[in-house]
């Protein structure tokens, strides 16, 4: 999926622009970094495995929208 790739190439870049700023890579800090980009991020189409790894592990989703989103991809109408 594209969007999964997009989302992989940010979520990389945060963690890159964490060590050159001498930050350490936090949940916090990499949702710090990535403020004003993850209002533009299409969760939904994101892989249900990037969903519950990536997203969930650095908790870039309130935990009842990410389960939320996880259940829609698995339940489709």
């Amino acid at each position: 999926m594209l969007e999964d790739a997009i989302f992989k190439k940010i979520f990389d870049w945060s963690k890159r622009h964490c060590d050159r700023q001498g930050i350490k890579q936090t949940p916090n800090t990499i949702k710090y970094v990535l403020k004003e980009i993850l209002p533009f991020i299409k969760f939904e189409h994101l892989r249900p495995a990037t969903m519950a790894t990536i997203v969930r592990e650095n908790e870039l989703l309130p935990p009842e929208i990410l389960l939320d989103i996880l259940c829609k991809s698995i339940v489709k109408p």
